[in-house]
């Protein structure tokens, strides 16, 4: 599932990790 997150735009990997119930913030997309 990581390499759908990755191929994702940003904003979809933010809605991915907020859903995961994990802070956005802490997974910062450079």
């Amino acid at each position: 599932m990581s390499r759908l997150i990755l191929a994702s735009g940003s904003s979809a990997r933010r809605a991915v990790l907020e859903g995961a119930g994990v802070p956005f913030v802490a997974r910062p997309s450079s």
